[in-house]
C-alpha cells in the first residue's frame, strides 16, 4: 500500500505563550499543499525493515516519526511485522511538517492495510501523541490550529490556481532552538478573519513570529522573502519555525539570479 504525504505551509504563525507543560500555544492558518509530497510504501513482511531513499534525513533512523508510528499502533493492536519505505523528497527541519505528515500517513496506512477501524478521532489522538503538528495531516484541509497544534477549526480558503514558490536554503533550523529565542506575540492575532480578505492585503495583516529570530541569524532569509516580493509575489513568509520561505503569486515567478542558487519548488495549488 503506498501514500504520497503532503506537506504544510503556515499562513501567519503567533506564538502567544509557554505553556505549564512545556509546549506554546499557538495560533496559525495551515494549508496543505498535496502536490509537494514524499512517498510511503508499507507491506507485510516477516520482520520489521525501515528502508529510506531520497535526501539525507538528520538524527538516528530509530527516531524516524515513521517508526514510532508503528510502534504505537503496535502497542495497542497486534500487528504483523512490515517493511517501511520512506522515499523523501521533502527537507527536514524546512518548516514543512515533512516528518509530521509522514508519520500521520502510516496511521493511516496501516489502517487500512490492517482494517483496524480506527476513527477519524482516534486517529488524530494517536497522532496527537507523535507530535503538535501530526493531528493536521490527519484533516490535511485548511484549518485554524490553536493551543500547542492540536485545536483544529477547518477555515474556508481556497488557493486553487494561486502558484506557490518555496525556497529553502539548505539548511534546517532546530524548533529548539527557535522556540527558546522567541519573543512572544502581543499583537491581537485574527487570522481567520485575515486570510478572509485579498492576498495582496495579508503583507500587513499577517506575520510570523519566528521571522524575527531567524532572519536575524540567518539574514540571506530575509533577502529571499524580499527576493519574492520583488519578482511579484502577492504574500511572502517564512514557513514554521523556518527554514523554509514560500511566496504565493497569481502567476508563475521567475527566480531571482541571487536566490537561484537555492533549492526550490514551484506548482500550482490544487
Amino acid at each position: 500500500m503506498i501514500c504520497f504525504p503532503a506537506v504544510k505551509i503556515n499562513i501567519g504563525l503567533s506564538i502567544l505563550n509557554k505553556r505549564c507543560d512545556e509546549f506554546h500555544n499557538i495560533q496559525s492558518i495551515f494549508y496543505p499543499v498535496n502536490n509537494y509530497t514524499d512517498c510511503i510504501e508499507i507491506i507485510e513482511s516477516n520482520t520489521f525493515h525501515f528502508e529510506k531513499f531520497g535526501i539525507a534525513v538528520p538524527g538516528n533512523e530509530s527516531d524516524n516519526l515513521c517508526i514510532k508510528a508503528y510502534d504505537v499502533l503496535k502497542r495497542d493492536f497486534h500487528l504483523p511485522a512490515v517493511t517501511i519505505r520512506l522515499l523523501k523528497r521533502i527537507p527536514s527541519g524546512a518548516g514543512l511538517g515533512g516528518g509530521s505528515s509522514n508519520a500521520s500517513s502510516t496511521l493511516i496506512l496501516l489502517n487500512d492495510l490492517f482494517n483496524l477501524h480506527l476513527s477519524f478521532n482516534a486517529l488524530t489522538k494517536y497522532a496527537a501523541n507523535l507530535g503538535s503538528d501530526c493531528p493536521f495531516f490527519i484533516h490535511n484541509q485548511p484549518a485554524s490550529v490553536t493551543g500547542r497544534g492540536d485545536i483544529i477549526e477547518p477555515v474556508k480558503l481556497n488557493l486553487k490556481g494561486y502558484y506557490l514558490t518555496i525556497i529553502n536554503p539548505g539548511f534546517p533550523i532546530s524548533t529548539k532552538l527557535a522556540y527558546e529565542n522567541i519573543n512572544f506575540s502581543y499583537q491581537k492575532v485574527d487570522f481567520k478573519s485575515a486570510v478572509q480578505q485579498p492576498i495582496n492585503l495579508w503583507k500587513d495583516l499577517i506575520w510570523n513570529d519566528f521571522e524575527q529570530f531567524a532572519f536575524l541569524i540567518h539574514p540571506e532569509l530575509s533577502i529571499i522573502k524580499k527576493s519574492l516580493y520583488d519578482v511579484g509575489a502577492l504574500f511572502a513568509s517564512m514557513t514554521g519555525s523556518g527554514s523554509s520561505v514560500y511566496g504565493l503569486s497569481d502567476v508563475k515567478l521567475n527566480i531571482p539570479q541571487n536566490i537561484e542558487k537555492f533549492n526550490f519548488w514551484q506548482g500550482k495549488m490544487d
